[in-house]
């Protein structure tokens, strides 16, 4: 398929669509406006914990997907499935619908909506 990179700055590579979304940070309503008018219905979307965070605090999820593998990594900076800033109440606690848990390998995919 096309790779497309999305930035805040002006860039050009070669046989990669380079696309600018914002200042500073990339704006991702607008991002999801841009590819909803190339025809793109759906986005994987495997950040670090500050990104799924911002795509979860904005509305922008339809579905989570959690592996829990048997692994324990522990400590204390360890990082977490969302970032940023989090819940500043109980009012913007953000909700899942529980749909879908099977075994995977040796570790378990939960699926909410």
């Amino acid at each position: 398929g096309e790779t497309m990179i999305v930035t805040t700055i002006d860039k050009k590579l070669e046989g990669i669509d380079v696309v600018r979304c914002g200042n500073g940070k990339v704006d991702l309503k607008k991002l999801m406006g841009m590819l909803s008018k190339r025809g793109i219905k759906k986005l994987l979307v495997e950040g670090g914990e500050t990104v799924i965070w911002k795509f979860l605090k904005n509305g922008l999820v339809d579905e989570v997907m959690i592996y829990i593998a048997p692994v324990i990594i522990g400590g204390t900076a360890s990082p977490t499935m969302a970032g940023g800033e989090g819940a500043k109440s109980i009012e913007d606690v953000i909700h899942l619908k529980f749909v879908e848990m099977k075994r995977l390998g040796e570790g378990v995919l939960l699926r909410y909506s």
